[in-house]
């Protein structure tokens, strides 16, 4: 009785222990599946980077690289062997049509062309004289025309009378006599009358001669002042005052401030374009030069050039650079064109991080990483992003930013907030 009274004691001890244990063990066992959850599960799945698409763009930029030259410039040199009296302009001076630019000696020319307008006058008083003397031998002509044909009816009156007897013949021959001398003073006079004339004429003649003889001294006169011959900016000065100069010197030179610039346009471009119906002509286009704001482009030409004939066409485009405050281009300088192109079908802004050998981009569906073929059009005419399509992009997808290089598709992510 007594070994069975201890058995039961120690038997109740140990159930109590048991169902203590049991209790422990059911209390701790989900913290530790957890634990083992967080633990192995959710470690293997990488956080990334997101973008949300929102809107598609129907446009994008192409960025052709060329190089800046003026579209005109030219050489001014001296006229003539003179010297130089006053420099007006120097480099970089903005200059109008019409604008004296440098002034040469002129002394000489200005004695020439006094000389030139005093022989002018001269010849006009001669002309204005011959004028008085041929209306004066006119009048003349005219007195001796009258006498003479009153004297042959005097002489045809006489021949009557004197067949009639009424009249002697002595008196008759008189009479012719008189009329054959005023003949002779009439003949006379019209020789002198055309004399006359003929000195007329030749004194006009030295009047023109004159004339152009004055506006070749004006002109050469002007000459010495040299001035712009159109609306520019002064490149380069070779002289300075007081320097003497020789006939076709270099003096300055004066570029337009409309410049172009040249870039390469690729053949696959310009069959992507063809395929959309659109000409280069269409495309509005800006150009981008170091430290500069971006400027419109006109007049865009596409033209070949032998010297390109294996890669594409030159594009040419023109540029005014008048409404800058200061012309910063140089020739030679590195030019980037942007072309606005359109696109037919929607496209979207993508960042360049997310693409994957611009062919591929992943997206995430389900916390799932989906890899997505695309195409390459472009690039966004204001941050410089790829633009891409393709039939599995929409509002609201997620693209994959900073792509893991352990990322493949299928894989469970996480997205960082």
């Amino acid at each position: 009785m007594k070994y069975g009274m201890r058995t039961l004691v120690i038997l109740l001890v140990l159930a109590i222990l048991g169902y203590g244990t049991w209790q422990w063990l059911m209390l701790t066992a989900p913290s530790q599946s957890a634990q083992r959850e967080g633990n192995i599960d959710r470690p293997e799945w990488p956080k990334v980077q997101v973008r949300v698409l929102q809107k598609p763009i129907y446009h994008m930029a192409w960025f052709l690289y060329g190089q800046c030259f003026r579209d005109h410039q030219i050489k001014l040199t001296s006229p003539q062997q003179t010297q130089v009296i006053k420099l007006s302009v120097e480099a970089g001076s903005l200059v109008k049509r019409g604008q004296p630019l440098l002034q040469l000696d002129a002394r000489k020319h200005e004695l020439n062309l006094k000389q030139a307008q005093i022989t002018l006058q001269e010849h006009q008083a001669q002309y204005h004289y011959q004028h008085t003397v041929a209306k004066q031998d006119q009048l003349m002509v005219d007195n001796a025309k009258s006498h003479y044909r009153w004297t042959q009816k005097k002489v045809e009156r006489y021949r009557k009378l004197q067949q009639q007897d009424a009249l002697s013949i002595q008196a008759l021959e008189t009479l012719l006599q008189q009329a054959e001398q005023e003949h002779s003073g009439l003949v006379q006079a019209q020789h002198k009358q055309q004399a006359s004339q003929q000195q007329i004429t030749l004194w006009q003649a030295r009047v023109e001669s004159s004339k152009l003889a004055v506006e070749k001294a004006r002109i050469d006169l002007d000459s010495l002042t040299i001035t712009a011959p159109f609306d520019g900016v002064i490149e380069s000065v070779q002289v300075n005052d007081g320097d003497d100069v020789g006939l076709g010197q270099h003096l300055m030179t004066l570029s337009h401030q409309t410049w172009k610039v040249k870039a390469l346009m690729p053949y696959d471009k310009m069959a992507d374009l063809a395929q959309q119906g659109v000409s280069v002509h269409q495309l509005s286009a800006q150009v981008s030069l170091a430290g500069l704001p971006k400027i419109p482009l006109n007049h865009i030409q596409i033209r070949a050039e032998e010297t390109w004939a294996q890669l594409g066409m030159v594009l040419t485009a023109k540029l005014d650079s008048r409404s800058l405050k200061k012309p910063l281009f140089q020739s030679g300088q590195t030019a980037t064109i942007i072309l606005k192109v359109p696109i037919k079908h929607a496209s979207w802004v993508v960042p360049p991080s997310s693409l994957v050998l611009s062919k591929y981009l992943y997206i995430i569906q389900d916390n799932r990483v989906q890899q997505v073929p695309i195409s390459l059009h472009g690039f966004d005419e204001h941050n410089g992003w790829p633009v891409v399509s393709s039939p599995s992009l929409k509002p609201g997808v997620v693209v994959v930013e900073d792509i893991p290089t352990s990322l493949t598709e299928g894989q469970q992510v996480r997205v960082s907030s």
